[in-house]
């Protein structure tokens, strides 16, 4: 039906040439059953095309199959994850199922929702050459390689550093920046761009359609940013006979797809002195790698009870490195940090407040959901007569299904979900979710600020969307280069 559609915002877009670069035929997929998984299919016979130099707009609500499909394409699904896979998926012309994924390096490239899942080498520069080198590139074609993209995402200054040390849009320009490096016939990027600043999502998606690669994107929100980039829109349809694919008109694919912000309830503030949870004066901190090196200057910041803050900023800004410091996780230079009971140190930090990492692996490490929701209270002296229906109100809050189940295989949104209603059972005075919103419906993300909001004395939030803050937030204050620049009252 929408097969020839090409967009007539974009004039970049209007040569896209309608050969095909994948075909995919009667695609059934299964996962292997686990304790209280069902083991019915997740797609049941799913044909779609991708041409050369479109840039596709896969849609799918969070937990409706993206990134399983992401990794069937590239050959990662079954062969590393397990399950009953039958049909075909064809590449150009290189047939994926049955063949190792490292054959697969020129045909397809995949950028993962989760950084941390594709990061393994020391230097980032090293992340970029490895892939090259496995393609037997001579050393002045990887040289050129290189460098053309350390300069086209920005990356002069990380080029020696570890990994690690990058903040996590920068983690996903990198994996971008290998990505680009390969080069290969179908580029397919998971949730890429959550975790980007707007200036960063812009540049990627104009540089793919301007230079006519041939992209598919999976997503489940920002609905505005690929309604101007892409050519055709698909979407997932979730059936209890197994999910399947539907290729339409623009129109017809979204009306599937809820981006619209839930309803928050926010507590009352005061912003009286004596009702500030945090105050900050004069904090400094330095972070230094070799070439890359970051300083955090904040003169003074106050946090007051029942206030929900929103942390807007760049990449890189300094978001999460102050957050870090709120809760006892790096030590300052220099500056304080004042609560209530006077002087913060970082030990008393840790037991004040929570901090919910951009990456839930970092804090989900038992075999299932129950026993993950119960280490808390545990720690907390809660025997387990009077624990058991706090942890059965916590899965049920947070959608988290049987508490049997190992949080290994859940979805990466569902993992968010269950780091949070962890924290909604412990007792922490200030809790801080760090782009929490990657990876989860707006529905859910707003269900999670008001439910936590309820539990703490205050609650910080790091977004890179305005939209998401101007509506869950009390105030926004706005950082760049490890400053604050500015704030916004919001009337509540």
């Amino acid at each position: 039906m929408g097969n020839d559609r090409q967009n007539p915002r974009n004039p970049v877009l209007f040569d896209v040439q309608m050969n095909t670069v994948a075909e995919i035929r009667n695609l059934t997929f299964t996962y292997t059953s686990y304790p209280g998984t069902t083991s019915g299919p997740l797609f049941t016979d799913v044909s779609l095309d991708l041409f050369k130099g479109e840039v596709h707009i896969l849609y799918g609500r969070p937990e409706s199959g993206k990134t399983t499909f992401g990794r069937l394409l590239a050959g990662l699904v079954p062969m590393y994850h397990g399950g009953r896979l039958s049909g075909s998926v064809t590449i150009g012309e290189k047939a994926v199922i049955g063949n190792p994924a490292h054959d697969l390096l020129r045909t397809i490239g995949l950028v993962f929702q989760n950084p941390e899942e594709q990061l393994f080498m020391p230097v980032c520069e090293d992340e970029i050459i490895f892939p090259l080198e496995h393609m037997g590139l001579t050393h002045e074609e990887m040289e050129e390689r290189l460098e053309r993209v350390i300069d086209f995402y920005e990356l002069g200054s990380y080029r020696v550093s570890n990994p690690a040390s990058l903040s996590g849009g920068e983690k996903k320009r990198l994996l971008m920046a290998v990505l680009d490096a390969v080069d290969p016939d179908l580029w397919v990027l998971d949730e890429t761009f959550e975790e980007l600043d707007t200036r960063w999502r812009e540049k990627i998606l104009h540089s793919l359609a301007e230079r006519g690669k041939s992209v598919l994107i999976l997503a489940s929100k920002d609905i505005e940013l690929f309604h101007r980039y892409g050519n055709r829109f698909s979407c997932i349809v979730t059936q209890e006979s197994g999910n399947t694919i539907l290729t339409s008109d623009e129109e017809t694919v979204l009306s599937s797809l809820d981006d619209r912000l839930g309803s928050v309830a926010l507590p009352a503030v005061s912003r009286a002195t004596e009702e500030s949870i945090f105050s900050v004066e004069d904090l400094s901190f330095t972070f230094a790698h070799q070439e890359h090196q970051f300083s955090l200057q904040i003169d003074r910041l106050d946090l007051y009870r029942g206030e929900v803050l929103a942390l807007y900023g760049p990449n890189g800004s300094g978001k999460s490195t102050l957050c870090r410091l709120l809760c006892g996780l790096l030590k300052p230079e220099g500056g304080r940090i004042l609560t209530r009971e006077g002087v913060a140190s970082a030990t008393s930090l840790t037991k004040h407040t929570g901090y919910l990492f951009q990456n839930p692996d970092f804090q989900i490490f038992l075999p299932t959901i129950h026993e993950e929701l119960g280490f808390g209270l545990k720690q907390k002296g809660i025997g387990r007569k009077e624990a058991e229906p706090l942890i059965t109100e916590a899965a049920g809050l947070f959608r988290l299904g049987a508490l049997q189940s190992p949080p290994a295989i859940m979805s990466y949104g569902k993992r968010k979900r269950l780091q949070a209603a962890v924290y909604y059972l412990l007792d922490r005075k200030v809790c801080i979710l760090d782009e929490t919103d990657s990876g989860i419906s707006l529905e859910d993300y707003t269900m999670i600020i008001s439910l936590l909001a309820k539990r703490v004395d205050a609650l910080i939030f790091i977004t890179h969307d305005m939209r998401i803050a101007e509506h869950c937030a009390h105030r926004i204050v706005m950082m760049e280069a490890g400053r604050i620049t500015g704030e916004k009252n919001l009337c509540r």
